[in-house]
């Protein structure tokens, strides 16, 4: 049977009470200890923030030392009953007293403690003010409904920078590494690259707001800055490249030179051999003169030049412009060159590949018995055209087209 201290309110009843506001006591303690170790807490406590982040963090952090004032009431009220509930068997008229310090609101809160307007989930937990309009009464269910409304807002917003905080920083150091490494470059170098600029500008800003204003930053700054980063650290490449490839370049010019002169050799040689070769060979090109690249303003002359060139990181990029414009006319040489030779190479060509369709032909007609003279006499004209100079391609198509209609009459071609 269960002793009843008060109207309702047994001695199980107590116990549960009190195990329960115990625990309270713990976790609460535990979880202020955590927060008041929190670096990002501690930040928004010391009230540097501006801004977005100044603006919801002050006003709501300011209410968290009242934290500690209650989890301290709260203790008080759990030992003041426990040793009630140890004389209950000396003074009987206890449990009075019990329920109203278990029930009753008995509990003092400082207006200067609480968050700016009593929570609407709380309020009704208080009653009329007390001591002159400075405190406020409520029992202990709404001291643990006042810690948790209080509680929530510091938690989430201490949550919320934090987790800005956490996906900004490492960007901002691997950034600051690139970009470090990239602006480098470009004062060795005596350039200015925008992406490194625009990319170290935005680096800037984001480092100033993630410092001062985490939360006005958006949702995309990190994989926007990851981007721009990224472009800046491609570019910075690209220069590194033109600048190492220098030297590279001014050692390969002797050897460009070489294959240009045997390209326009190829190219001349088979426009002299085509011309001698093929009847009114058409679409042949004219090769430029060894004048080009040898003469007195041709490619190699200007390669000379580059003997006095300074590679030093000041006069680097007056280099790099003259090697580049020799280099694009290298290139435009070797690509004209390479067109003269293919066309000029295609009347031989052409030649050879009737006198590879001719030769199949006459050893049909060696495996055809019975073809007349006139048909293998169409054989040897084509023959003869293609094997004499200079060659009239028309007309040797044309008998060779003629010799294989003829065999065809008499199943030599199939």
């Amino acid at each position: 049977m269960c002793v009843s201290y008060h109207s309702g309110v047994h001695a199980n009843e107590v116990e549960q009470r009190l195990s329960h506001y115990r625990n309270l006591v713990e976790q609460w303690s535990t979880t202020l200890y955590e927060l008041d170790e929190n670096a990002t807490y501690r930040l928004l406590a010391a009230g540097d923030l501006s801004g977005v982040t100044g603006d919801r963090a002050n006003k709501i952090v300011e209410t968290a030392p009242g934290l500690w004032v209650w989890v301290g009431q709260l203790r008080d009220r759990v030992e003041a009953v426990e040793k009630l509930v140890e004389e209950k068997s000396v003074f009987d008229n206890k449990a009075d007293e019990i329920a109203t310090l278990l029930e009753g609101p008995t509990i003092l809160v400082s207006k200067l403690t609480l968050p700016h307007g009593l929570p609407q989930r709380v309020a009704h937990y208080f009653s009329a003010e007390r001591d002159y309009d400075l405190d406020l009464a409520t029992n202990c269910n709404g001291l643990r409904e006042l810690f948790s409304a209080t509680y929530e807002p510091v938690r989430d917003i201490v949550t919320e920078v934090d987790s800005v905080w956490r996906d900004l920083m490492p960007r901002i150091e691997a950034a600051t590494m690139t970009l470090d490494r990239a602006n480098g470059l470009c004062s060795r170098l005596g350039e200015r690259v925008a992406e490194v600029q625009l990319a170290t500008q935005r680096l800037e800003a984001v480092r100033a707001s993630v410092a001062d204003d985490p939360l006005s930053l958006s949702k995309n700054v990190g994989p926007h800055l990851d981007q721009l980063v990224a472009a800046a650290a491609k570019a910075a490449g690209a220069l590194e490249h033109s600048h190492s490839s220098l030297g590279d370049d001014l050692a390969n010019a002797d050897a460009t030179l070489a294959d240009l002169r045997v390209l326009r050799a190829r190219a001349a040689a088979a426009y002299s051999e085509a011309e001698a070769k093929v009847v009114v060979a058409s679409g042949l090109v004219r090769v430029p003169s060894p004048a080009v690249i040898d003469g007195q303003n041709g490619l190699a002359h200007r390669a000379r030049k580059f003997s006095e060139i300074d590679e030093s990181d000041s006069e680097w990029r007056q280099a790099r412009k003259l090697v580049d414009d020799w280099k694009a006319s290298a290139t435009r040489l070797g690509q004209q060159l390479e067109r003269a030779l293919e066309s000029n190479s295609e009347p031989l060509k052409r030649r050879a590949d009737m006198r590879s369709l001719l030769r199949a032909y006459k050893v049909k007609a060696e495996l055809t018995p019975g073809l007349p003279e006139e048909v293998l006499d169409l054989g040897q004209q084509a023959e003869e055209e293609l094997y004499h100079a200079p060659t009239n391609l028309d007309r040797a198509q044309r008998l060779i087209d003629e010799f294989a209609a003829a065999m065809s009459t008499y199943g030599g071609v199939s």
